[in-house]
């Protein structure tokens, strides 16, 4: 199996991930976020005025992670990607996106609106990614362009 499939497979199984953004001053910062991954980009939400959200406007730069660091080290899986946040402005994009989350996690619809929330969504397009699998070997890794 190549790359990109093992990539896309292990994503899909998943839908948290590991952000990183870049702030104001050039700093890394670092956030835990639910996404989805739609074959070709991980899409993800984030409240408009979250600090996230003004570090990708501010630069679009980001890395993802998604692994599963709490088992042990020889069974240790994960994505590592870099990729540009570009935010998804399409209603139907938004819309889609916004249904799947909430199908991921029913237990926010108890929670009552709050009206001063603005969601924004993204999309990531990876540029290039790795695959890790200690499984076979530890350090062993798949790279994939896009």
């Amino acid at each position: 199996m190549n790359a990109k499939k093992k990539i896309s497979d292990y994503l899909s199984e998943r839908w948290v991930m590991s952000l990183a953004t870049v702030d104001e001053k050039g700093a890394p910062c670092l956030a835990t976020v639910d996404y989805q991954w739609d074959g070709n980009a991980i899409m993800f939400a984030a409240d408009s005025v979250s600090q996230k959200v003004a570090n990708i406007l501010r630069n679009p730069h980001a890395a993802v992670a998604v692994n599963e660091l709490d088992k042990s080290f020889f069974q240790i899986k994960g994505v590592q990607m870099q990729g540009m946040a570009v935010e998804v402005t399409d209603p139907a994009a938004i819309g889609a996106h916004m249904q799947k989350f909430m199908s991921k996690r029913p237990e926010l619809a108890k929670m009552p609106p709050n009206p001063n929330m603005a969601m924004k969504v993204f999309r990531i397009t990876p540029k290039h990614a790795k695959f890790i699998d200690n499984t076979e070997h530890p350090g062993t890794y798949e790279i994939a362009e896009y």
